[in-house]
């Protein structure tokens, strides 16, 4: 019956193709259908039919059928996670990121679990790098959402001693979190600051000085590093 279903759509759609509301109903139907039935195989195949607007449908389906869609890819991975199969599911995310290249919400989810899970493994180099790749693609209003896993990596990085990555993701969270309400901008700034000002990195004080001026950080922390800066030249 469920083919039918299918056939009688397509049927439908070629006969009718201006007949839109009336094909989206029908898509609609056979989405909550999969859904209710956990057919998740066959509502991942339509709702990738969708989502590559193979068909046309309001502005308001799309949007449910990628959040949808990017629910369903995330689903088996995080299973295994859940399950403490920590390291199929880190091979998940990579698939996911590897072959989701012009999906910005897959590429930046699975980056930032990645980078959790290495960093959860003390693997705190990849850690880094992965919590850097999701940075191409988190927005500022959202950065709220990881700020925090993102600092316990940056303070990690600085207890072991690499304070090039360290620095480098403080100053990183900083710039998302500069024109937020975030209550760390404070302590990345000064944290940042102080380790390019151990390295002898002036350039990049002046950098993160800058930023703090633009997006009005400046306070305390920023007048402390200042005096620090003219002490160090």
């Amino acid at each position: 019956k469920l083919n039918q279903c299918e056939d009688i759509f397509l049927s439908y759609r070629s006969n009718f193709p201006d007949s839109l509301k009336e094909q989206e109903l029908m898509l609609t139907q056979m989405m909550t259908f999969y859904k209710k039935n956990k057919n998740d195989k066959s509502l991942f195949f339509w709702a990738s039919k969708i989502r590559n607007k193979e068909f046309r449908v309001s502005e308001r389906l799309l949007k449910k059928v990628r959040l949808l869609f990017l629910n369903l890819k995330f689903s088996r991975v995080e299973k295994d996670a859940v399950k403490g199969n920590k390291i199929e599911a880190l091979k998940g995310y990579l698939s996911i990121y590897k072959k989701s290249p012009k999906d910005v919400e897959s590429r930046k989810n699975s980056a930032i679990n990645a980078s959790i899970l290495f960093y959860e493994g003390k693997d705190l180099r990849r850690a880094y790098y992965w919590m850097k790749q999701s940075f191409k693609f988190v927005k500022r209003k959202e950065i709220f959402k990881f700020e925090k896993v993102a600092i316990q990596i940056a303070d990690s990085l600085f207890e072991r001693r690499f304070f090039k990555e360290s620095s480098d993701l403080y100053f990183s969270i900083f710039k998302k979190a500069c024109f937020t309400k975030s209550n760390n901008k404070d302590s990345l700034l000064k944290n940042a600051s102080l380790i390019y000002l151990s390295e002898g990195n002036h350039r990049k004080v002046i950098e993160i000085l800058s930023w703090a001026k633009r997006c009005k950080a400046d306070g305390k922390s920023a007048n402390f590093i200042k005096l620090e800066l003219i002490k160090n030249f």
